[in-house]
């Protein structure tokens, strides 16, 4: 019986030995301030294309988006195309502000993997509001106007919640 377990340790170890993992490291969000001291780069951005299937499509999720840079909150990147490589889902033609903490993947040094690092904004939101504000302060008033979205929507599904609820008993 003890050989029958040896032998199916070694299998297993033999198997796993040879299985490619794959894993993503996500910083978590802190707070504003770190969120900005954190990242290399941030922008706001328009996407331009992402493949068939992203994210689901890539073996640890990471996957290549092509962007447009519409405007810089912090560092070197100038308005133009950008890849990207990111974790979370990206719509073409959406708007997002996109965090970097640096890295390499897929040709590209913008990988935006922190919470937060992909944050939808409203479609028709006026970045001209944000010039000549202090990084935070756009930030802040990015997250805001997400924030807001998100309570709309929360309002929405949670009364289908209820008639769903309503709805079972």
């Amino acid at each position: 019986m003890k050989r029958k377990w040896t032998v199916a340790a070694a299998a297993l170890a033999v198997v796993l030995a040879g299985t490619r993992c794959y894993a993503i490291s996500v910083a978590t969000f802190q707070d504003t301030d770190s969120y900005i001291k954190e990242a290399r780069d941030i922008v706001v951005a328009k996407c331009l294309s992402v493949p068939d299937g992203a994210p689901v499509a890539f073996p640890d999720f990471l996957y290549p988006a092509e962007v447009e840079v519409l405007m810089t909150l912090k560092g070197p990147r100038k308005p133009g195309r950008l890849k990207i490589a990111t974790i979370y889902a990206m719509k073409p033609g959406a708007v997002y502000l996109l965090a970097s903490e640096g890295g390499l993947a897929f040709e590209t040094d913008f990988l935006a993997v922190p919470e937060l690092a992909v944050v939808l904004l409203p479609a028709k939101y006026d970045l001209a509001a944000l010039k000549g504000l202090g990084v935070k302060e756009q930030v802040k008033r990015l997250f805001a106007a997400r924030l807001g979205e998100v309570k709309q929507w929360l309002a929405v599904l949670e009364s289908e919640r209820d008639l769903l609820v309503k709805g079972l008993r």
